[in-house]
C-alpha cells in the first residue's frame, strides 16, 4: 500500500496520478471525484469587515457629550468637571487661546543627576 516516495503509505501525488488514470473523467460513487466538484460559496468564507451594525464602545464625542482632546482626555472647567461638546463650541476661542497659553507656560525640562 506503499508508493514509489514512501513504502508506508501513498503520498498525495502518486494517489492523485492513480485516480486519474483510473478515472479520466467525473464518475458518480467515486468519493474523490466528488471532493473535486465541490466548492465554497463566497458567503461561507469569512471577510475582513464587520457586519454589524453598531460598535459596542461608540467614540463619537458628540454622542457622549464630552469635549475631549486628540488623546481622548476630556477637557476640564475651572471646578473640574469635564466641559460639554456645546459649551466648548460656543467658546472655542476662549478654551483653545488657554489650552496654548498652558502649553506654552509649561517649565522646561532639566537634566538630573
Amino acid at each position: 500500500m506503499g508508493c514509489a516516495h514512501n513504502p508506508d503509505y501513498e503520498c498525495f501525488t502518486c494517489e492523485t496520478a492513480r485516480h486519474d488514470m483510473e478515472h479520466p473523467s467525473e464518475v458518480d460513487g467515486c468519493r474523490t471525484c466528488k471532493y473535486r466538484t465541490i466548492s465554497i460559496s463566497n458567503a461561507a468564507t469569512p471577510t475582513k469587515t464587520l457586519r454589524l451594525g453598531t460598535q459596542k464602545d461608540p467614540s463619537n464625542n458628540w454622542e457622549r457629550g464630552i469635549a475631549t482632546d486628540h488623546r481622548g482626555v476630556p477637557y476640564l472647567n475651572a471646578s473640574g468637571s469635564p466641559i460639554g461638546v456645546k459649551e466648548f463650541q460656543n467658546n472655542r476661542s476662549t478654551y483653545e487661546q488657554a489650552i496654548r497659553d498652558n502649553r506654552n507656560a509649561q517649565p522646561a525640562t532639566t537634566k538630573v543627576n
